[in-house]
């Protein structure tokens, strides 16, 4: 990031008008600066100009949806879309699972192992103690 920072002066402006309309988080772009030894007048114009055009753009769309409240909410309570929320939170709900399961699992390099007898495929997992109930 600090290379192109370094570049032209438009190209090193453009770069950090597009990474501050992104979500990115600004810290590594101020931290990538510094430590380029960058000037600040080729970051802090242009990302002031970024954040303003971005923040400007969710202030419409925030009076847009207030604005049309009813229209919003309207279809977010039918038995699709109340169908759709459920089906999202449990998908959402297995990962997170599935995750935590996976996380301890692999803590301090222990790993399920998978082991093969005659035909039949038998997978064995090993929990560290503690996960199981023991």
């Amino acid at each position: 990031m600090g290379r192109k920072l370094t570049q032209t002066f438009w190209q090193s402006w453009l770069f950090v008008f597009i990474y501050s309309l992104t979500p990115l988080s600004s810290s590594a772009l101020f931290t990538a600066a510094a430590i380029a030894k960058v000037k600040a007048l080729r970051t802090i114009p242009p990302f002031f100009c970024g954040k303003f055009l971005c923040d400007a753009l969710m202030i419409v769309t925030a009076k847009y949806a207030a604005g049309n409240l009813r229209d919003v909410v309207h279809g977010t309570f039918s038995s699709k879309g109340i169908l759709a929320i459920v089906l999202g939170l449990v998908v959402v709900a297995v990962f997170l699972f599935f995750s935590l399961i996976g996380a301890r699992c692999y803590k301090e390099n222990d790993s399920p192992s998978i082991s093969k007898s005659g035909s039949n495929l038998q997978a064995s997992v090993e929990f560290p103690q503690g996960i199981h109930g023991e």
